[in-house]
């Protein structure tokens, strides 16, 4: 951990990307004191600029029964969706009537 040498600063405990090394005096300062003894100067910001979040694909479903049309289920996640129809007919041949 570092500190800046600055006297009238002090601060402790800095880490790496908190600090700057003024290659002129030969000296470690805080980036708030480095600001003042360099004015126009801005630190550097590491890491990765997240522009968008991106939501979650959204989860749909259909469920009917009907006498007419019988028995229909549709599910979907996103833009990928599977659909099951069993007609009337169908259900009434497999119930035995």
């Amino acid at each position: 951990m570092a500190t800046c040498e600055n006297t009238n600063c002090g601060k402790t405990n800095l880490r790496k990307t908190d600090v700057e090394l003024d290659q002129e005096l030969g000296k470690i300062y805080c980036t708030g004191c480095y600001c003042m003894l360099h004015p126009g100067w801005t630190p550097t910001v590491e890491g990765e600029i997240v522009s968008e979040l991106v939501p979650p694909p959204e989860v749909s479903y259909e469920l009917s029964l009907s006498n007419r049309d019988g028995f229909r289920v549709k599910l979907g996640y996103g833009e990928v969706s599977i659909a099951f129809h069993a007609p009337m007919t169908d259900i009434k041949r497999a119930l035995g009537q």
